[in-house]
């Protein structure tokens, strides 16, 4: 019968959001069985936390089920979508069967490795009858999809060794460690019934958050090719990255908050670097690491990652999807603003200012500060110029292609290549030169050199004939220049916090 349900499944076609809407409807319909079956007091907002849940419960079922079977990860998926109804049937299960119309279901929060429900059963620790019976009806159905599809013990085996792993992970080991690190001790049971609700749901948004953030790593591990392309180009995020703990240390954010905020940002850099390779492929006639359905779902991954942020009020939040909305306009034909100067240098400009802020905004309080705002604007203007460096290596195919960017728009004027660099290079020292000048009003003398340092071995990338190394160079040398500016404002707070 399962074969004949197999194949009948893989005649389907797979589209990019079937699997992601099996997801989101079994995490939707779940919060209302909740709800009607158990009169579990559920919010709107934790009943959207399940979504995340299945998401990544399902890719790394996929990659599990992928590995072990030797199919491709949308095969998979086919028959997948059978098996995450099974998330469904806990509250059924134990309002029919088990007679048991007061069951709570929830993580395993408890820093406690021998007590974690390793059996899938702890009704203490929210894992009532139904729970451990739809588990394990999914964990053996793993089993039987690979040895269904390989016809080998072995590999079976392994995938129920991999479900099984997968089901302790989703529910106590990601659950423990996100609490963990957030500062929430839950030691006992005790210590969870008398914690504040209102701390047990910014824990579960934050839950939430990190098993997005999960889903888009997990994705992209199943697409390798997609995968090595981001690899490559990760240089490309790292200044986004810096900006924004720079814009973290600009205000004293708190930790935990400020690496939410930077991971965000890197998703979304991810998921803009997606963009740009398909698009540009898809304009230029070449060939394309990302596929639309990648960018499909990196976009759908990408707001879920988001959402938890928006529950838990973080205003770096508004930033990254400034940074997001602007990663359209730049990519996708409907504007593509990458082609067309100088809107091209603003949304750099943007991107460099939102990722800052994304930072900033952590402390709403504090970022007003005028030198805060003073930061801010040199950020966008910094930003919006230096980003030249960026079509510097591409001017020529630039031209071939009819795009606009500033060293375009002169070429095609009659002059050359070198001779606008000659003299772009040699403005934009003198651009460089000016935070070199601020530091010795701000820091130590020697600090401040170092910085002049950094600035002269980045001014002489500028004489580099190889642009594409040049650039790689540039990206590092421009991190290494935030990184400094993080260290002064971090300084500067424990110098008035003693």
């Amino acid at each position: 019968m399962l074969k004949r349900l197999i194949a009948a499944q893989n005649r389907r076609n797979w589209h990019p959001y079937s699997f992601l809407l099996f997801c989101a409807f079994v995490g939707l319909m779940r919060g209302i069985l909740e709800i009607m079956l158990q009169g579990i007091p559920l919010y709107n907002s934790d009943i959207f936390n399940f979504v995340p849940f299945y998401v990544l419960l399902g890719l790394l079922l996929t990659g599990v089920l992928s590995a072990t079977a030797g199919v491709s990860f949308q095969t998979v998926q086919k028959s997948l979508t059978i098996g995450l109804f099974m998330g469904l049937f806990p509250p059924l299960f134990d309002f029919i069967l088990f007679r048991n119309s007061s069951a709570f279901y929830g993580y395993y929060y408890i820093w406690d490795f021998a007590r974690l429900p390793y059996a899938g059963y702890k009704p203490e620790f929210n894992f009532p009858a139904g729970e451990t019976l739809a588990i394990w009806i999914s964990i053996v159905f793993c089993g039987a999809y690979v040895f269904t599809v390989s016809r080998s013990v072995v590999r079976a085996l392994a995938a129920l060794v991999g479900a099984y792993l997968v089901f302790i992970l989703m529910g106590s080991l990601l659950p423990m460690l996100v609490a963990r690190f957030s500062g929430v001790m839950l030691a006992s049971v005790d210590a969870a019934r008398v914690t504040e609700t209102s701390t047990l749901r910014a824990l579960a948004f934050r839950i939430a958050f990190y098993q997005s953030l999960a889903s888009v790593v997990m994705y992209i591990f199943l697409r390798r090719d997609l995968s090595r392309h981001i690899i490559r180009r990760a240089l490309h995020i790292l200044p986004f990255a810096m900006l924004t703990l720079l814009g973290g240390a600009a205000v004293h954010a708190h930790a935990t908050v400020l690496l939410q905020s930077t991971l965000i940002i890197c998703v979304s850099g991810i998921v803009i670097l997606a963009q740009n390779d398909y698009f540009d492929a898809l304009e230029s006639g070449g060939h394309a690491t990302a596929q639309k359905f990648d960018i499909q779902i990196l976009n759908v991954l990408f707001f879920l990652c988001l959402v938890p942020l928006f529950m838990q009020n973080n205003r770096g939040a508004v930033a990254a999807a400034v940074v997001f909305v602007c990663g359209v306009l730049y990519n996708y034909p409907l504007y593509r603003a990458r082609n067309y100067f100088p809107a091209n240098l603003k949304i750099e400009g943007v991107w460099g200012l939102s990722a800052f802020l994304a930072g900033a905004l952590t402390e709403p309080h504090t970022v007003a500060r005028p030198e805060v705002v003073l930061a801010a604007f040199l950020v966008f203007g910094g930003w919006s110029s230096v980003s030249v460096l960026k079509d510097l290596k591409d001017a020529e195919d630039d031209q071939r292609s009819g795009a606009r960017t500033f060293f375009t728009v002169f070429m095609n004027r009659g002059k050359t290549l070198s001779q606008i660099w000659g003299i772009l290079r040699w403005l934009l020292i003198g651009f460089i030169l000016i935070p070199v000048g601020v530091a010795f009003t701000m820091v130590p003398s020697l600090q401040a050199s170092l910085l002049g340092g950094l600035t002269l071995v980045l001014a002489a990338t500028f004489w580099f004939t190889n642009y594409r190394l040049a650039f790689q160079l540039q990206l590092i040398l421009v991190s290494a220049l935030i990184g400094f500016w993080q260290a002064a404002f971090w300084l500067r707070w424990i110098t008035l916090n003693p």
